[in-house]
């Protein structure tokens, strides 16, 4: 019977994400270190963190301030006037609203000016404001150590999230060669279906193959398009803006970031041996912002049960005050005092006592809560570390499984056209390179991603300077100072200034190694 010419498959139109892409080629190119500086100089959120550390700033000036001389000035002008006064003249009042007289009944009136000047010091508050000036320092220096975090987590969120849209990109261009092979494919299906020397089942399933590539390819696009729109997001710009990144061969990580791999961890992104956990851990014990937050908190709540135990002390304050009157009063137009007052709590129903039982217990909670927290991190180094030697492993076989499934495609190609193989062969081959492929990439960027994620275990920072001082002294025992820099926090301690992340940690080859067919 004679041959009946099936009808292509329609190409599926263009959608929304590939709109995007294509306004995406103007732009100039982003660089990982520019994202990483806008994300820190655009998003709300350190912006947020950074009003908040100097709203604990302003609590400290607050504190501070009741230990010192306070001084209030009062004034108060009065006029009274008076009515049905007895017959004859009486003077009725001397001020500077002039003399009034009553004379027969009629009224008269007065004014009397006053102004005070009072000065009060604490002399002895039994240490209550000086512990409370400590918990408010200790306060202080935790939100800023808060703040650095804030700043470290959004730097790591950019970088992991620049290097997911790189790798949607290439799997993106994995999924276009793979459509290209597949349309390529149908046509020569379809060939050989009207020259009698395919079945009709051979050109069913390169349509099949066919729908499920353009498939794959939409689901990649789509990909693209979410990572594009989740970098905007911590870029502060609208989703839809078009995003155009500069590709990266091996992963340096931006100064602005703060987030470099001490010498003895980039050994593992060279193929060195992978560190001891417990060297990481001290390392993290010294830099982790989050915990000198955890810290800072525990030495807040000891200095308030100081707070609470000064409470029982007494308190000693000293004042001065003059009063100017007008008219004269007492024979004395003005009038200086000076006073002493002691203040004692005598007896209070247990008060003091509960509040000091409470202190302690939030003591005791903040403390426990850093035993924790120091649990957490070490888990998190530890699956970061193992992260990390998987994603190594995986990208040696998966270069290894590239090379053997595009040789095992072309045998499988050289077989149908000598007639020895068959078309589900070659389709075979073909989806089993495309699944290599898509594995290379994933581990390639897997192991990039895998040493942001330690250096955000560890987050060992770099000493770097300080534009300007909080003025909150060192913390307690640590030796370590508080500063702020330009871009937000940044804490300079005694650790030794860490190497550059990813020093020979070599990403692969960007670019994917398609073959086409």
């Amino acid at each position: 019977p004679p041959q009946v010419s099936l009808p292509r498959p329609a190409v599926a139109a263009a959608g929304l994400a590939d709109a995007r892409h294509r306004e995406a080629l103007h732009p100039p190119d982003l660089t990982l270190e520019g994202a990483d500086a806008n994300a820190l100089q655009s998003n709300p959120t350190p912006q947020a963190a950074r009003a908040a550390l100097n709203a604990a700033l302003a609590r400290v000036g607050i504190v501070k301030s009741a230990n010192g001389v306070q001084v209030g000035a009062s004034g108060s002008i009065q006029t009274s006037r008076g009515f049905g006064g007895n017959s004859g003249i009486r003077n009725t009042g001397t001020g500077t609203g002039g003399t009034g007289n009553t004379t027969g009944g009629s009224s008269g009136f007065s004014t009397n000016e006053e102004f005070g000047l009072n000065v009060t010091l604490p002399l002895y508050n039994g240490g209550r404001v000086k512990a409370a000036q400590r918990a408010a320092q200790a306060s202080a220096r935790a939100q800023l150590a808060t703040t650095q975090q804030t700043e470290q987590e959004l730097a790591a969120q950019t970088i992991l999230s620049y290097l997911g849209v790189l790798q949607t990109q290439e799997l993106l261009e994995v999924a276009q060669s793979n459509l290209e092979t597949s349309r390529e494919r149908r046509r020569i299906a379809g060939v050989r279906f009207d020259a009698g020397a395919a079945a009709r089942l051979e050109v069913l399933r390169a349509d099949a193959i066919l729908a499920a590539a353009q498939q794959r390819r939409i689901a990649a696009s789509n990909g693209l398009a979410q990572s594009k729109a989740a970098l905007n997001i911590l870029l502060a710009r609208a989703p839809e803006t078009p995003v155009r990144l500069e590709p990266i061969q091996t992963l340096q990580l931006p100064a602005a970031a703060r987030l470099p791999l001490a010498e003895q961890a980039t050994a593992i992104a060279s193929g060195g041996a992978v560190p001891p956990s417990a060297q990481l851990r001290e390392v993290a014990e010294a830099a982790l912002p989050s915990l000198e937050a955890t810290r800072e908190g525990v030495n807040t709540a000891d200095f308030n049960v100081d707070a609470q135990r000064a409470q029982r002390r007494p308190s000693i304050g000293a004042s001065l005050s003059g009063i100017l009157r007008n008219p004269v009063q007492f024979a004395s137009r003005f009038l200086l005092g000076a006073g002493l007052s002691v203040a004692q709590t005598i007896f209070d129903s247990g008060r003091i006592r509960s509040q000091i039982t409470e202190a302690q217990a939030q003591a005791q909670q903040a403390r426990f809560g850093l035993s924790g927290q120091q649990l957490q991190v070490a888990n998190a180094i530890e699956g970061s570390l193992l992260t990390l030697d998987s994603a190594r492993k995986r990208l040696a076989s998966s270069d290894v499984g590239v090379l053997a499934a595009a040789e095992a495609l072309r045998a499988a190609q050289l077989s149908f056209s000598a007639g020895a193989g068959t078309p589900l062969d070659v389709t075979d081959a073909q989806n089993a390179l495309v699944a290599a492929q898509n594995d290379a990439v994933n581990a390639r960027f897997e192991v990039a991603q895998a040493q942001v994620q330690l250096a955000a275990a560890t987050a060992i920072t770099q000493g770097g300077s300080a534009t300007g001082r909080t003025g909150l002294g060192s913390s307690a025992g640590t030796g370590q100072n508080s500063t702020l820099s330009a871009s937000g926090a940044n804490q300079s301690n005694g650790t030794p200034a860490a190497g550059s992340f990813g020093a020979g940690g070599t990403m692969g080859s960007i670019g994917t190694s398609n073959t086409s067919n």
